[in-house]
């Protein structure tokens, strides 16, 4: 069985065939955790889960893109949290990508990320739950202000693009690490190398679907079921098997986010 641990069914781009690709999902036996990004997609991956028991497993936060318009609300996201589907709070974290050039401006908005941030990886270990790290243009300015917490953590960092020394540093502190179909990606020989270096009981495998889709199917819509792809991509890197990949990272998945054996 395969478990794709970052996906977004509960957004835009699956309002109209959510439900058939979650029953397809269900039928080819894997288990996927949707992350939500605000409060909204939260509520859609609980509801999810709540129709597709054992298959799909939600987190519940605020990307840091969207702390502006949909702060990060404690109150809510506590009754969110009393799920038994919620197996994390995610996507958070902190991204310097989509910020504006105007360096007092940037400042700000890095400022009120991290404040967001913090608030959510408190709610987090407040309530013992394993935390789904976004990080885009950042991985140094997050790993400071995860160390400043002085202790490890449970978790993911997602679909992770940066240096041996930056995942070196997320291993460090607890974290598993997520692969998506960039590593697919002929000309993405760095990321490839990060995969060869980071131990296979610390490795995850997740699409991003909608986003992200691996080779075959790189700039097409993505699914699920793609994450076998990224998986054989892995195998082929370690010099390992496909089964042995997948049996892997599913365990390792099951583990950090408390998923249930399927039955």
């Amino acid at each position: 069985m395969l478990v794709d641990t970052h996906t977004h069914v509960n957004f835009k781009p699956f309002h109209e065939d959510g439900v058939s690709v979650m029953e397809e999902v269900r039928k080819r036996g894997m288990q996927i955790i949707v992350p939500g990004s605000q409060i909204d997609t939260s509520r859609r991956a609980v509801a999810y889960a709540e129709q597709y028991p054992e298959t799909v497993f939600a987190c519940i936060g605020v990307h840091p893109i969207h702390i502006k318009k949909y702060p990060f609300d404690a109150p809510a996201y506590g009754q969110l949290a009393e799920h038994e589907a919620v197996v994390g709070i995610g996507e958070i974290g902190i991204d310097a990508f989509h910020l504006p050039k105007d360096a007092k401006q940037r400042r700000a908005m890095l400022a009120h990320q991290e404040e967001q941030f913090r608030a959510q990886v408190d709610f987090a270990l407040a309530r013992e739950l394993p935390l789904m790290l976004h990080c885009r243009n950042a991985y140094d300015e997050e790993l400071a202000i995860l160390r400043t917490y002085d202790r490890t953590f449970r978790g993911q960092i997602h679909s992770f693009e940066g240096t041996i020394a930056q995942v070196d540093a997320y291993l460090a502190l607890g974290f598993n690490v997520g692969f998506t179909g960039t590593i697919t990606y002929p000309e993405n020989t760095s990321i490839r190398e990060v995969v060869e270096h980071v131990p296979l009981e610390r490795v995850h495998i997740e699409t991003d679907a909608p986003y992200l889709a691996p080779v075959p199917h790189r700039r097409e819509k993505n699914f699920p079921w793609y994450v076998e792809h990224i998986a054989r991509t892995i195998a082929e890197v370690k010099e390992s098997t496909y089964e042995e990949v997948g049996r892997a990272t599913a365990e390792n998945a099951r583990r950090v986010f408390n998923l249930p054996q399927p039955q």
